[in-house]
């Protein structure tokens, strides 16, 4: 895993924007493997405990499973993540969470995400440096 410093922006609608040094985590092919791997030691670990649970097993192994294949999958094309950190909103000033979670497929693209407090809808842009 490697890791490079990258410019965060969160921008209201009406062009608002405030800004913030990242840091970006960029996945190797063995990362994600690894990472894929992990949730699906957890799936199986989960589908193991509700063995002994009655009638919640019937339905509850299989979905497991799938759920975790499903996320391993998706696991699988995460190529990068934003580190966690806080930018305030553009129109309340309320710090926000942004980053961690799974992954990102790319930064290209913004990620609509709203406001903790004011609940208005931001987009999130990534930019390397």
């Amino acid at each position: 895993m490697t890791k490079q410093p990258v410019d965060v922006t969160l921008a209201s609608s009406d062009g608002i924007e405030t800004h913030g040094k990242g840091t970006l985590c960029l996945f190797s092919p063995g990362d994600r493997l690894k990472r894929a791997l992990a949730v699906l030691g957890i799936t199986v670990l989960v589908a193991g405990l509700l063995i002994p649970i009655p009638i919640v097993h019937l339905l509850g192994i299989p979905l497991t499973l799938v759920l975790g294949l499903g996320i391993a999958a998706r696991q699988m094309s995460r190529t990068q993540r934003l580190l966690p950190m806080r930018l305030p909103c553009p129109k309340c000033a309320a710090p926000n969470r942004v980053g961690g979670g799974l992954g990102l497929r790319s930064i290209e693209h913004p990620i609509e995400r709203m406001c903790d407090s004011c609940r208005r809808t931001l987009q999130l842009r990534i930019m390397s440096k």
